[in-house]
């Protein structure tokens, strides 16, 4: 069965500082339904605390549809309130103004069994906009619920458990919170807590709030409800800034944690109740803590792990106090009147497994304060593997933890109190008992030492022999098939033999071998002597065997080619036999023709094989011993050596034409002049003075000569003579005092010079007569248009100034006027 309860939600309630929603049976399907409801009395909004306490709505759904049943609606008032009071702490200087107010919602609904039960919930708007742990708190609002159970068996009638203490109205930062949290349950059911996820009365984070405050209408949420989002760093699983996460006993439902951060955290805590294994019901308790800093005169404190897999507990006491303060411990050993001290951060060794309540009170001249936290001390069980071994190979040993349990995991993987191993190494068994881990390790390593006699041996002769085996020195004992007991034995006879050794760790291990004696394979290769260019043949034998020759062949014959030693080893399973034999080519001494070659110009040339021959045959259809060329072309002889090998030999012969090369003829220039002789492209040069690049600059009269060597190796050369006449042409220019650019085709340009090649340097300018630079020529090819920036000159007078050199050497300058006519 499941009730459902709403408030008014014209104004945002802020004043809410958590809910607890339970059940009570009065028989005849009857039950009393009431709301455990806290409002912050100093920070909670008037006008939204009213309309809740003068009458708050409640419904009922489905438990197995979600439908609302809106015959169970009501709309209850609150009874008088109870003041929560700060009961938590001792020794506090400074108290946080918190105060909360607990109203409660009673009324009995008449529910008879149905399929799926009834849900009751509560729900409201708003939350504290300044809540720590939730994602936009002030658009949080709160369900609280709970669930009477489909069972249709002896468990319908349950009565709900119900938190026994009212929750503190604040907490301290650094100081630890020792709160029962317990509950209490009329049916006498088993009782097991838990955090849990609170809930929202809102679809998601739209912020759309429940609708009307009337039972009829349509703003009540049906479930599944939504929950409250956890701001950045929290869950459901960290819902407080805390010195641990595990802070709810889920046994006791003691709360035991010390908070590290002021705020305000919204904490879910409920309380399952069992009945013969079969879950009948559950209470949650939906609350808000307010964490402050405050000042103590004392605060007792320390950590100590909830769980020891050891009887030895260390205790870090960070107690604090406003002067000196003392200790006095008690390990909760209540047969041990030796279980206390005073150390600031004591150790004890308990002498049995148990639950014991560690008590510590921390003291001034003025107060006390007292802290207590259970700790679970397992007894320790440890695997006995025993020492580590060595074990003769090959082996099969069988591992025993020594406890008769099957939780023992080895770190093979295999489970259980013994495990058969064959193999050396690092055998680990895990005993887990109570959340605890108990290890013990053997190693074992595998006596490997094993003898190591000769491999077989085979004397390859059938002389007398005596041959020595020696077992090794680190053995302990040894026995040998001639039933010697030395480390060495010396034979003389073929067949097995073997030995017994005993190792340093007492394994007894045997070797062997096997001597035995024959003749090596048959083997003679005979030397061989063969014309040049033709192959030898070598034959080792029959191909019975395993041969292995100097070239990497693997026949019984081979047939080189080469001239040279060349050896084979055969094997026939047991001996080697080993021969070399040397090819040699018949000496037919030095022959053969020249390299290729070629001539300039023409051919001659006498071609002589070698004098040694029997006979000669040209492809000239000669046969003499030599022959003499005087054309190109490819020649070639095939020889015969008095021993009747056959060689031959060729050779081809080019003609190239000499290179062409001309000087020019001989000629006569102005002393000005310095001709430069080129005799062609080559890639040699030789002048008459040893220059040996391709040009030569004429600077005096005289006879030059060349030779010129072309990429043929062809050589030609050229002679010139030059000579240098100062008077070869006039040195003086002729100036024109007047042109016409009128386009007749009669003076049109200036100077029109007709002495082209008087001289090596030139020089024109033309100016006006006011100094403007109209012209300037380097060259006695160039005058003057009258043209001046693309425009025509006016018609007048403008001045010429030309500098040059004469055929005769001799440097010259000229200035006068010149008349543009039109």
């Amino acid at each position: 069965m499941v009730l459902l309860v709403a408030l008014g939600l014209n104004l945002k309630a802020t004043h809410i500082v958590g809910g607890e929603l339970y059940y009570e049976y009065l028989g005849n399907n009857n039950y009393r339904v009431t709301l455990d409801y806290f409002i912050d009395c100093v920070n909670g909004n008037p006008g939204a605390i009213k309309p809740d306490l003068d009458g708050s709505n409640f419904a009922v759904f489905n438990g197995s549809t979600n439908q609302r049943i809106s015959s169970f609606d009501r709309t209850i008032a609150a009874g008088l309130p109870k003041r929560v009071s700060e009961t938590n702490y001792k020794c506090i200087i400074t108290k946080p103004n918190a105060c909360v107010d607990r109203y409660q919602f009673s009324f009995v609904l008449n529910m008879p069994p149905i399929k799926g039960g009834y849900i009751i919930a509560f729900q409201r708007c708003c939350r504290n906009n300044s809540i720590t742990n939730l994602l936009n708190p002030d658009l949080t609002g709160s369900t609280f619920w709970t669930k009477i159970e489909d069972l249709r068996t002896q468990n319908w009638k349950n009565s709900s458990a119900h938190f026994k203490e009212l929750p503190p109205n604040f907490l301290c930062t650094n100081a630890p919170l020792v709160f029962d949290h317990s509950a209490v349950d009329p049916d006498g059911d088993s009782l097991v807590y838990e955090l849990f996820h609170p809930f929202n009365s809102y679809q998601g984070n739209s912020g759309a709030r429940p609708g009307s405050p009337k039972p009829t209408g349509a703003g009540f949420l049906p479930p599944p409800f939504p929950q409250v989002n956890w701001a950045n760093g929290y869950s459901a699983s960290k819902q407080i800034d805390a010195t641990n996460n595990f802070i709810l006993n889920p046994t006791t439902g003691l709360l035991n944690f010390t908070p590290t951060q002021t705020g305000q955290f919204v904490v879910g805590i409920l309380v399952k109740e069992y009945r013969n294994g079969v879950l009948v019901g559950t209470t949650r308790r939906d609350f808000q803590f307010n964490v402050s800093d405050c000042t103590f005169e004392v605060v007792s404190s320390f950590l100590a792990p909830v769980k020891s897999c050891a009887f030895t507990v260390s205790f870090n006491n960070n107690s604090s106090g406003t002067s000196g303060l003392s200790y006095a411990w008690d390990f909760g050993e209540k047969d041990d009147i030796s279980d206390q001290s005073n150390q600031t951060f004591p150790t004890y060794t308990y002498s049995k497994s148990g639950t014991y309540e560690i008590q510590l009170i921390a003291k001034t001249s003025q107060c006390a304060d007292t802290y207590t936290r259970i700790v679970r001390i397992v007894d320790p069980v440890y695997p006995q593997l025993g020492p580590d071994d060595t074990l003769c190979s090959p082996f099969t040993h069988v591992l025993d933890a020594n406890i008769n349990t099957e939780a023992i995991t080895w770190n093979t993987g295999e489970i259980g109190s013994r495990i058969t191993v064959n193999k050396e190494g690092l055998y680990i068994a895990t005993y887990q008992k109570e959340g605890c881990a108990y290890k013990d390790s053997v190693y074992l390593t595998e006596d490997l030492d094993f003898p190591e006699l000769p491999l077989d041996t085979i004397f390859c002769h059938n002389d007398p022999f005596i041959y020595t085996i020696d077992a090794g020195a680190r053995f302990k004992k040894f026995k040998w098939n001639t039933n010697e007991v030395t480390q060495t034995i010396a034979t003389s006879t073929p067949g097995l033999h073997y030995v017994d050794v005993t190792t340093s760790n007492g394994c007894v291990y045997r070797d062997s071998m096997y001597i035995n004696q024959q003749l090596p394979p048959a083997l003679n290769l005979r030397d061989t002597l063969v014309c040049p260019g033709f192959p030898g043949r070598f034959d080792a034998g029959s191909d019975e065997v395993i041969y292995t020759w100097s070239t990497g062949e693997t026949n019984a014959t081979i047939s080189p080619m080469a001239a040279g030693s060349y050896w084979v080893t055969i094997f026939d399973g047991r001996c080697y036999n080993y021969d070399t034999a040397t090819l040699e080519n018949v000496d037919v001494g030095p022959y053969g023709l020249p390299n290729d070659t070629a001539f300039c110009n023409k051919v001659f040339m006498v071609l002589n094989p070698g004098s040694q021959f029997a006979r000669y045959q040209w492809n000239t259809g000669e046969s003499t011993p030599t022959i003499t060329v005087q054309d190109r072309g490819s020649y070639s002889v095939i020889l015969t050596s008095k021993e009747g090998c056959i060689v031959s030999d060729s050779m081809r012969i080019g003609l190239n034409p000499l290179p062409t090369i001309n000087l020019g003829p001989d000629t006569t220039v102005c002393q000005a002049i310095n001709p430069v002789l080129d005799p062609g492209q080559g890639i040699a040069y030789l002048w008459q003075d040893e220059s040996s690049e391709r040009t030569l600059t004429a600077y005096e009269s005289g006879i030059y000569h060349v030779m010129l060597t072309d990429h043929n190796g062809c050589i030609n050369g050229d002679t010139i003579e030059i000579f240098k006449d100062p008077n070869a042409l006039p040195s003086d220019l002729f100036m024109p005092n007047a042109f016409s650019p009128n386009g007749d085709g009669l003076n049109d340009v200036y100077p029109n010079n007709q002495y082209q090649d008087i001289g090596v340097e030139y020089n024109l300018k033309i100016f006006t007569r006011w100094g403007e630079k109209l012209e300037d020529f380097n060259s006695p090819n160039y005058s003057w248009d009258g043209i001046y920036k693309g425009e025509p000159m006016a018609e007048g007078v403008y001045i010429y100034l030309v500098n040059w050199i004469g055929c005769d050497n001799k440097r010259r300058q000229k200035t006068g006027n010149v008349t543009l006519l039109k």
